[in-house]
Formats: C-alpha cells, structure tokens, sequence
C-alpha cells in the first residue's frame, strides 16, 4: 500500500493551557491510525506570540525524524511586520527545510486576501515555488470567496484551502472547482462536506489532513475509506496528492 500522508498536523498547539502537544503525541495518534509521515505545523504562536521559535522546532524534529516528519512554517505578518516576516520565510524555506507556509488569517485578524499581510507572502510562495495552506472557513477574515482573489492573481502559486471551509463549505466547493490551483484540504471530519469537495474537484485536488493532535487521525481516513471511490483514488487523496504537489519523487526518491 502507498504510504499514507497527513498533510495536516500540529505541535505546540496553545489555547492558554499549561500542556502543550509535542511530536510524541502526534506520533502516537499516527501509529494508532497508520499513518507514515506528517507535515508538522507549530502552532505556538497561534492567537499572538513570537512564530519563529516554533518553526525552528518543527524543522529540528522533521530534521531528526524524517522518517515521520515534514514541516511547514507558521506565520504572523502583523507581528514583526511584514518584512521580518519575508526574511524569515526566505530562511524557513532555503535553510530551515520547511516545504511550505501556513496563515490563520482569524487568530492573526487580517483578511486571507490582504494585499498589506498576504499578497507579499505569495509572492514568496511564487519566488521559492512552494504552496501555501491557508485556514478557512470563518467570515470576515477567512471565508473561502477571499480565496478567489488570490487563485486569480498568482495562478502559479499552489493554495491549500483549510478544512473545507469548515461551515462554510459550499463556498469553498465553488471556489475550488472554478480555479484549479486550489487543493482541499480535508481536516472537517464530517461526510457531507467531504463528498461534496469529491464531487466539486475529483480525487486528485483532495489532501488528507486531520488536524492531528486536535482531532484523531483516524476520524478522516476513515471518512475517505469510506467514499465510493477507487483504491487508486483514495490513495491519491491519503498520500499520492501531497506527494505530487510537494514534488517529494523527485526530491526523495523512492522514500515513503
């Protein structure tokens, strides 16, 4: 079987509690659902804080456990301003090993098409030729219309579109279906949704993710399983698609 990749998965996630998740949980809830590899996002800095540390962390552990392990990094442009934020994608990306950027436009209180905060980090996004993932699904800061917008000024830049846009769903449906570098990402663990983003891009613009540690793994991969698809498509939707979209052949050769 093709190894199964979660393309969606946190460390150091932080609502004001003392404990904080680390690898070690992610990697027990991987085991228990049988996935191979995760994409390590810290979230440390989720709701305000310093987004560098946590990056560096993550790489360090992708770097230890690539086994089991990829990252992307997490970011705050209105933290440091928009040109610290720049500099560091520049060394998460060429020294640091992360594959890709993530924003929460909600918990950083910025619109998921500004022009200010995000046109500048697409850019980036355009100049190393990696993806961006990007959390949907909230009005006003992240409703997936915003993502339109963005799919239509940088054509070339791969957008993931969070969690199917949560509630919001429909609309990431239409937006997705209408541009066609925009990937679901499928981290809302509910059916209905599911098989509508099937239905509105196919098999192969669908990302599993499940929101590890916050939810279990194996919520989603069940859920996909469960399609009325063939073995080859959902193994494109478990794996085979962030594999294509990361160029992790080419890059890794035959490793899983």
């Amino acid at each position: 079987m093709p190894p199964v990749i979660d393309h969606h998965a946190h460390i150091n996630l932080n609502y004001g509690h003392r404990h904080r998740t680390g690898a070690e949980e992610v990697l027990r809830g991987m085991d228990e659902a049988g996935v191979d590899r995760s994409i390590l996002i810290d979230l440390s800095a989720l709701y305000g804080g310093d987004y560098r540390p946590g990056n560096a962390e993550a790489a360090e552990i992708a770097a230890r456990r690539p086994d089991r392990f990829m990252c992307f990094a997490y970011l705050h442009p209105p933290l440091h301003g928009v040109e610290a934020c720049l500099r560091h994608v520049d060394e998460a990306l060429a020294r640091m090993g992360h594959l890709g950027l993530k924003l929460h436009p909600v918990s950083d209180c910025h619109p998921a098409n500004s022009r200010e905060y995000v046109y500048p980090i697409m850019e980036k996004c355009r100049e190393h030729k990696v993806p961006i993932f990007i959390h949907a699904g909230h009005a006003p800061y992240s409703g997936p219309i915003l993502f339109a917008g963005l799919a239509r000024d940088f054509p070339d830049v791969d957008i993931i579109l969070g969690h199917i846009g949560h509630a919001m769903f429909a609309d990431a449906c239409y937006v997705a279906r209408k541009h066609p570098n925009i990937w679901i990402d499928t981290s809302m663990n509910h059916g209905g949704p599911l098989r509508n983003a099937l239905a509105a891009v196919g098999p192969r613009r669908l990302l599993y993710g499940s929101d590890n540690p916050t939810s279990h793994p194996i919520a989603c991969k069940t859920l996909i399983e469960s399609l009325d698809i063939t073995r080859e498509e959902k193994d494109l939707i478990l794996g085979g698609n962030i594999r294509r979209l990361l160029g992790l052949d080419k890059k890794e050769g035959g490793r899983a």
